[in-house]
């Protein structure tokens, strides 16, 4: 009768448990994916420092951007979205979100977003410097530019730049 003493029968007690651990972690994967919800996490009303073209402040009387920094909840954390609403114009809802570290772990996120009705396309970026390391001064800590896209040919018609500083969303997830 062979012991788990033996090197083979330690392999194989091994290996199955390695299996059976890495399926119990693939299961709770899938089960909290399947549990993810989309919530507000941080959001700031934002002052806008520039304004050309179609989004010029005169011509449209924007005075401020509202930005909400959308999450998904559940083990994998990301942010998936933007709600941005320029004051006297409606709300843009930005999803697919691409993110890029820059410069001293400063986050750059994009989206772009078609409004149904009139067909025109926004271009979305936002500079977060909350999780910067280094110590320059920063103007805010979020710099966020809209720009109003031609969609056919692929040219700006307009963008206004806003800064200023996100406070945290609190919700509770039942």
């Amino acid at each position: 009768m062979q012991t788990l003493q033996t090197p083979k029968i330690r392999r194989q007690v091994v290996a199955a448990i390695v299996l059976a651990s890495l399926a119990s972690l693939v299961g709770l994967s899938a089960r909290a994916d399947s549990e993810v919800s989309i919530r507000p996490s941080k959001t700031a009303t934002l002052e806008v420092t520039e304004t050309v073209g179609q989004l010029d402040r005169s011509d449209a009387q924007i005075d401020g951007l509202r930005v909400t920094m959308l999450e998904s909840s559940g083990l994998r954390s990301a942010v998936t979205g933007f709600e941005v609403a320029i004051r006297n114009k409606s709300e843009i809802q930005f999803r697919n979100v691409s993110q890029e570290v820059i410069a001293c772990g400063s986050i750059s996120y994009t989206a772009t977003a078609t409004n149904e009705q009139t067909g025109q396309m926004y271009r979305f970026q936002l500079v977060d410097h909350t999780s910067r390391i280094c110590d320059d001064a920063q103007p805010a800590t979020w710099i966020a530019k809209v720009e109003l896209v031609n969609p056919v040919q692929d040219v700006e018609l307009g963008y206004l730049t806003a800064e200023g500083n996100p406070e945290p969303v609190y919700s509770i997830d039942f």
